[in-house]
This record gives C-alpha cells, structure tokens and sequence, in this order.
C-alpha cells in the first residue's frame, strides 16, 4: 500500500511531462488488434500518443483502426501501402511527437504499467533505452514462460547490452519490443525494410551509440506465440541467407569499430550458427550455398579464441567440415 501511494504521488506531480509515442505496426490482425490497443488506452501512464501504422491490412484491421480515433483523441491512424514491418515501423518514427518511443506488435499485449515502470527506470537512471522482461504466452492468454533479463544491475553500458546479445540468452536483449528508447536515437538510426530478423540488424548499431541502458526484471510485455507467425512458420533458404546477412554484417560492424573482443564473440557465434544451421536445416541447404558456410567458416574461425574445449572441438572440425562438425554435435555435443 505505501508503495502504490508514493507511486501516485511521482505520478501526480511533474513525472509525466513528457509524451511518449507508441508505434503499433498493424497487418492482417483483425483477431487480435482490439487487445492490444486497449493494453495501451489503459496504461497508467497516460501522457502517451499511439500511431495505429495500417500497413496495407487485407482484412478488417483497418476499420477496427479507424473506430478507435472515435474513443481516444490519443490515437493517430495511418494508412499506408503495404512494405513490411520495417517500413511500417520507419513509418511510424518518422511521425512521432514525443521525447520518447516503443515499439508495440499488434498481436501482443502490455501490462498496465509498461510505460509507467520504463519510463520511471529511464529517467531515474538517466539512460537513452529501458528494457524490461517479458512472458511468453498462447493465443489465449495462457502463460507459456517467462524470459527475465538474468542481470544483476539496474543499469549496464550499451556495450555491456551487446555483449549479453551474444550470449545464449541474448535474444532477450534484442528484439524492439521490450524497450523505451529516447526519440533521438532514431534521427539517424532506422529499420532495414524488407530484411527479416530487423531488430537484430538494428540492436548492434543502435546500443553502440548508448551510454546508459536501464533493466526492469519484471515481465511487463506479453509476446503472443501464435501458429502460422513469420517467426512460428517453417525455415527456409531465404530466411537462412538473412539470418547470414545478420551475423555477416554484425562481424564486419565490431571489425571497423575495433573492439576485439565483441567482434571475437561474434565470429563464434556465427560459427556455432553455421555448424547448428547445417545441423538442423541440412535439407533445406543446396549445394551452393553450403559450398558458402565452409568457406565463410574457414575463413571466420581464425578470429575466435576459446577455453571452451566443446567449442575447441567444434571449430577444428568445422574448419575440416562443417558437415561433420554438426553430426558431431547432434549425437555428442
């Protein structure tokens, strides 16, 4: 009780001076948009405005945009051709009004003090982005699991961020959702359109340029899991050769920024990628292209540096082949 009364108090007085803009990419999500948006209407933060960004929508989702202008002068809808979630979110960011920005699927859902207990964590830490925890949940609400950032600080560096990207858990630390970033982060910053995985094209640059990152171990954003989601469907060549790009572009990223030691880490990680992608998705791999991932291997191991003797292993065979590499993973590692 006295914790919700000294709440009220921060929030009564000159807490919630600043706006902040909520990007709601809308596609084809006529089911699931009404939840979402009223997640966001009953936010106890309520100095927000929210951009309904309609891009291209084939179903109702359009009209269930507009009625919601009729209940909310916080709410700003736009129609646009389709272009992708990038664009859609690029969209968005070029319309905003206010200091600071999220980013919300209009699948998933928020808790009622998302942007309350972000923004309150931003501010008092003086930070450009606050990242809290999320839970994972079913098409009907049932709670899968939670993801909690294992951290045991309140604030970390941007570079501290992105070395937790390259850990096992890092996923968690990299998607846009989760996040309250100050607006002038993305004054040059932007969104890769038509890229699959774009908020991991978007972490590395986008942390670099960050002194302070806020953590809130609570799970205050809902990630539905729904059957037939681009992220949920079945792999294909394209979605590897973009999941390439990615790791490609992040090495080449650390390399001109010379910091050794994440661009160590993330030439490891590309590597147990090549050796797990082959693992998992052999039959989905031509020729060529695997002819590529020896190649690449070969020539990115020479940048790692292990006292992981499973990793040690992994790296000599996969510099043999990469082939064996992963069949030695999946009956021994």
């Amino acid at each position: 009780m006295v914790e919700e009364k000294a709440i009220k108090i921060l929030k009564d007085e000159s807490f919630m001076e600043d706006l902040v803009s909520i990007i709601v990419p809308v596609y084809n999500v006529e089911k699931y948009l009404k939840k979402s948006v009223e997640s966001i209407l009953n936010q106890t933060y309520d100095n927000i405005e929210i951009l309904l960004v309609d891009d291209g929508s084939t179903d109702n989702s359009g009209n269930i945009c507009d009625s919601f202008i009729k209940i909310d002068s916080r709410i700003r809808v736009f129609h646009k051709e389709n272009g992708g979630l990038s664009d859609a979110r690029n969209f968005g960011i070029e319309h905003i009004r206010g200091q600071y920005v999220s980013f919300i699927d209009s699948d998933d859902y928020i808790s009622k003090d998302y942007v309350w207990k972000l923004y309150h964590s931003l501010k008092n830490n003086n930070s450009e982005v606050s990242i809290c925890s999320f839970s994972l949940v079913d098409e009907t609400g049932e709670k899968i699991k939670d993801e909690i950032l294992d951290n045991d600080k309140i604030c970390l560096s941007g570079q501290q961020v992105l070395e937790k990207v390259l850990t096992s858990n890092g996923y968690r630390y990299v998607v846009a959702w989760n996040k309250l970033y100050r607006s002038t982060l993305f004054e040059k910053l932007k969104f890769k359109k038509g890229m699959l995985y774009e908020d991991e094209f978007l972490n590395y640059p986008l942390f670099w340029e960050c002194k302070r990152v806020s953590i809130v171990e609570e799970p205050l954003y809902l990630y539905v899991q729904r059957k037939g989601s681009i992220v949920q469907s079945n792999m294909t060549l394209e979605k590897i050769k973009m999941k390439d790009k990615m790791h490609t572009s992040r090495i080449e990223f650390y390399a001109e920024k010379k910091n050794s030691f994440l661009h160590q880490r993330s030439c490891q990680q590309y590597c147990n990628w090549i050796v797990t992608t082959t693992a998992s998705h052999y039959n989905v791999l031509n020729v060529a292209f695997l002819k590529y991932l020896q190649q690449q291997f070969r020539k990115i191991v020479k940048y790692t540096q292990n006292d992981d003797k499973k990793l040690i292993v992994q790296n000599i065979l996969g510099y043999i082949n990469i082939r064996l590499a992963a069949y030695v993973k999946s009956k021994v590692m």
